[in-house]
């Protein structure tokens, strides 16, 4: 499993891990619903980008509310590749 928690910045590891991503069967990224960093990627582009790699989205396993409202800001998100079942 790799773990991508880099502060807006999950576009470029991606993009630099260039094949070793194929190297992992589970991705567990952090994921923003709206933009918090100049330049990250919103949740719907990082699944787009990942599925076009091989990796599905299965489900999240950890998130981040904003305290004033509850609406949720970060996902802790759970990727695999396609046709495996992730963890249970």
């Amino acid at each position: 499993m790799l773990k991508i928690d880099v502060q807006g910045f999950e576009r470029d590891v991606i993009e630099g891990a260039g094949e070793v991503l194929q190297d992992f069967d589970t991705l567990l990224i952090e994921a923003s619903f709206q933009t918090l960093y100049e330049g990250e990627w919103t949740f719907t582009e990082m699944v787009g980008d990942l599925a076009s790699r091989g990796f599905e989205f299965k489900r999240p396993v950890g998130f981040l509310q904003d305290p004033q409202n509850a609406e949720y800001l970060q996902i802790d998100a759970l990727f695999v590749k396609a046709g495996q079942s992730g963890f249970a």
